[in-house]
């Protein structure tokens, strides 16, 4: 199956059901990231719920940030979506480690921040403190704590022996206002009943045979199916405006060491090369502009 977004309603159109196949999304980002095993856990979910929740954008000039701070070895971890369904992400310790192979030791203590920007004034930025720290439980969490909407999110991913990702699937499901109170245990008690996505995967039944077995008595209506894109919007345009943008005296500091200046994107790990001359260059348009 490709790597798509499932948009669904059931009930009267008082639950939201998303759901979606990143396999070759993860190992892309797998790739781009050289993740090692554990961090392909941490950062695939992170990526895969963001995916979800990228196509609850209403526009597509919409972005979220959703970023992980954790006292962890992984650090921090952040993905951005947007409203036509491409994302990016940026992990600071790709290759952390813990002996308990446990994701909140991983991660650790700290904060989840939400940032919306959906094209008013002000951004709207929420922060709340790790719940679990397994990604999963703690954006769930967000949703009902600080948006007063209970979500239940699932993410399975499945590696290979070859460290490559063999299935990379996700749920979520939010109680928008009307919804029977009832109807929430009832999705919890399927979740459970479910067990491991992934396993029902691998016996041979899709997303769809999965979303059917939980809102079977529903009603449950398929409204749209998008695919997902890694997507990078970095340029050297962009990292010229950077360095641009530290001043004068810091590029005349570069200037005088006479290096090749490397800049690399946190999120696709484009170099971008500038001579001795390209920084004198961008000095100069200072000096003009002054």
């Amino acid at each position: 199956m490709r790597d798509k977004i499932i948009k669904a309603v059931a009930k009267n159109e008082t639950i939201r059901i998303i759901a979606c196949s990143t396999t070759d999304l993860i190992n892309h980002i797998k790739q781009i990231h050289k993740l090692n095993e554990l961090t392909t856990i941490a950062f695939g979910r992170l990526m895969t719920i963001a995916s979800m929740i990228s196509s609850t954008n209403k526009v597509l000039s919409d972005t979220i940030v959703i970023k992980f701070e954790g006292n962890g070895p992984l650090n921090n971890m952040s993905a951005i979506t947007r409203g036509d369904g491409t994302l990016k992400g940026y992990i600071s310790n790709s290759n952390a480690f813990v002996d308990s192979f446990k994701m909140n030791d991983l991660i650790g203590e700290g904060f989840l921040t939400i940032t919306k920007d959906l094209g008013l004034k002000n951004p709207y930025t929420g922060k709340v403190p790790l719940y679990k720290s397994d990604v999963c439980s703690d954006l769930s969490y967000y949703y009902t704590l600080s948006e007063q909407t209970p979500t239940a999110i699932s993410v399975g991913i499945d590696i290979n022996e070859d460290f490559s990702i063999k299935n990379s699937v996700g749920i979520m499901v939010q109680m928008l206002p009307g919804a029977d109170e009832m109807l929430s245990d009832i999705i919890s008690y399927r979740f459970e009943d479910l067990g491991s996505i992934v396993s029902n995967l691998e016996k041979g039944k899709t997303i769809y045979d999965i979303l059917n077995f939980m809102f079977d008595d529903m009603d449950m209506k398929i409204i749209e199916e998008k695919p997902i894109n890694y997507k990078c919007d970095c340029s050297r345009d962009k990292v010229e405006r950077a360095l641009i943008s530290i001043g004068k005296d810091e590029l005349k500091k570069i200037i005088d060491d006479n290096k090749i200046e490397t800049i690399v994107c946190d999120y696709c790990k484009t170099e971008y090369i500038f001579e001795n001359k390209d920084i004198k260059n961008l000095y100069n348009i200072i000096f003009k502009k002054g």
